[in-house]
């Protein structure tokens, strides 16, 4: 009697604890989960020891020694029990209602719990909001809450946890960029080979093209002219354009319109910048929004690293020459003269964009191994903005052109996801005042400096 009665209070208990360790066990990476969760636990720890948690703004209710005393009882392993699941987290759970991505609550054994959704905690949620998520619901199980309705809208605790966001927390070191995300953040460049296009009687290792449309060409304007153009300087182009992560990790802030949640649902961000204020990013998303005095002071930051390497923006004709990768039709690919039905397998633009910016490296590289030379942003160049000069009868070829000495109005290269197909082609150029905009971004060249 006494075997048969164990025996019942064994499955019982594994009938209560089962579902959540099956839950959390069962390959989806709870063990990951809950160990995220423990980092971040300790990380807030530390930072409270550390005195981080005196930059708080606190309300009247509560005083600095309260909240540091009640956090740092809850903070210490393991007295709160932390649990990942897979499916809902439900705060009505009977009912099955109010589904939450966290919820902290004490249970019948007087055990304090926080319980997650694996999914949504570990997939749907950027670093920082993981911290910001973490922080409130040790507060509410510290008691810093009151719980208006069973939709639990946490007075204090969503006060402090609003202060910990709009107070740069430096000791939480919050990562800008995923581990997963790193080519958001990539200095990938590659050499552009140099090859003699022309077909005269040009040294080898150095680049000539004709620079410009052809007069058959479609949509052909007159300052486009066709003229030869010779490379003699080597040099290496990105890759893509900058993002929006590279750009926030060497200036901590992000300036781009297109960085919501709506854009980039996989692979949004929110981060400190330098200024202390919440950043959002869509890392794999071109940086825009920045005029050409500001991609000036990017590259004075690049410069300064002493990396070997000097850093600008190409002259218009490294940037035609490694767009057109040795083709002389329309585009990269072809001429596509028809109702553009090709082009939206290479590029983004406005037949296809939805009206925003894409990650980079969605469609097809050009034979150099370049990323959206065509769409998706249009490209600063050094360049001053100017007719193509007129060339004597000579045909002689201009080398390493750099443009107008002077002007007014800078150069823009290779459309953008607002553009139309005209916009897009290898030849395309269009002036611009120097401001930002949220269709404009830009890549750098690169050359070994010579010491």
């Amino acid at each position: 009697m006494k075997v048969l009665k164990m025996l019942t209070m064994v499955i019982a208990l594994i009938a209560l604890f089962s579902p959540v360790v099956n839950a959390a066990r069962e390959g989806n990476g709870g063990d990951l989960c809950e160990k995220r969760i423990k980092e971040i636990r300790d990380d807030l720890d530390g930072w409270i020891k550390k005195g981080g948690s005196a930059h708080l703004r606190f309300p009247q209710e509560v005083s600095l020694d309260e909240y540091n005393q009640k956090m740092q009882e809850l903070l210490l392993d393991p007295i709160v029990n932390i649990t990942c699941v897979q499916g809902p987290v439900y705060l009505d759970p009977a009912n099955k209602r109010y589904p939450k991505t966290c919820k902290n609550y004490i249970d019948v054994r007087g055990v304090s719990q926080i319980e997650c959704d694996f999914d949504l905690f570990m997939n749907k949620m950027s670093e920082s909001d993981q911290y910001l998520l973490i922080h409130h619901e040790y507060a509410g199980l510290a008691g810093f809450e009151t719980t208006i309705d069973r939709s639990s809208s946490y007075v204090l605790s969503n006060q402090l946890t609003g202060f910990l966001e709009n107070r740069v927390v430096k000791r939480l070191a919050i990562v800008p960029v995923r581990p997963d995300l790193k080519d958001a953040v990539a200095l990938n460049f590659v050499k552009i080979p140099l090859v003699n296009y022309c077909g005269s009687n040009i040294l080898e290792g150095i680049g000539c093209f004709n620079m410009g449309s052809r007069l058959e060409e479609k949509w052909h304007p007159r300052e486009e002219r066709s003229h030869t153009v010779v490379l003699k300087q080597s040099f290496e182009m990105q890759v893509t354009p900058v993002t929006q992560a590279l750009w926030f990790k060497e200036m901590g802030s992000n300036p781009s319109k297109f960085c919501s949640k709506e854009v980039c649902r996989k692979t949004h961000q929110s981060v400190f910048g330098v200024d202390g204020k919440l950043n959002y990013l869509c890392p794999l998303h071109p940086v825009e929004n920045v005029g050409f005095n500001d991609v000036q002071a990017f590259i004075k930051k690049m410069n300064a690293k002493n990396d070997g390497y000097k850093y600008a923006l190409p002259t218009e004709a490294q940037w035609e020459y490694s767009a057109r990768a040795g083709t002389s039709t329309a585009y990269f690919f072809g001429d596509d003269d028809g109702d553009d039905s090709e082009l939206v397998e290479y590029a983004w633009y406005a037949k296809n964009s939805g009206d925003h910016t894409h990650e980079i490296m969605k469609k097809p590289a050009n034979a150099f191994g370049l990323y959206d030379m065509s769409g998706n942003v249009w490209q600063w160049v050094s360049d001053w903005y100017d007719w193509y000069a007129p060339y004597s009868k000579s045909s002689s070829a201009e080398e390493d052109p750099t443009g107008p000495i002077v002007g007014s109005v800078r150069v823009l290269r290779g459309g953008s996801y607002s553009t139309n197909a005209h916009s897009l082609r290898s030849a395309n150029r269009t002036a611009a005042i120097g401001l930002w905009s949220s269709d404009i971004g830009f890549r750098l060249v690169r050359t070994v400096r010579v010491r």
